[in-house]
């Protein structure tokens, strides 16, 4: 039971900064749409930065560090999705009025 529990909860929680994610995008101001993408992207730096490494050529420490980078940047690419679909559409309805 208790997994589901947590399961439940993470999903709330991936909704919740998804829902975020749209309001914020769809401000007057483009700017508070850039704050979660921007959060994630400090996040992956952090990752980035944790990798320790011991014993290994330089080509497997790039290696590392890019996969990471580009692993831990996965929900920064949903996110300036989500900010380009809604700033888009935003633009189109301020045309029409």
């Amino acid at each position: 039971m208790g997994n589901l529990t947590n399961t439940l909860i993470f999903i709330l929680f991936i909704g919740s900064v998804i829902l975020l994610q749209v309001y914020l995008s769809s401000a007057k101001s483009k700017y508070p749409g850039l704050l979660i993408p921007m959060l994630f992207v400090m996040l992956s730096i952090i990752s980035v930065i944790n990798i320790a490494v011991f014993d290994q050529s330089w080509m497997e420490i790039i290696g590392v560090i890019l996969l990471t980078f580009a692993l831990s940047n996965i929900p920064t690419v949903i996110m300036m999705g989500i900010y380009k679909v809604v700033r888009e559409k935003r633009q189109i309805n301020n045309q029409l009025d």
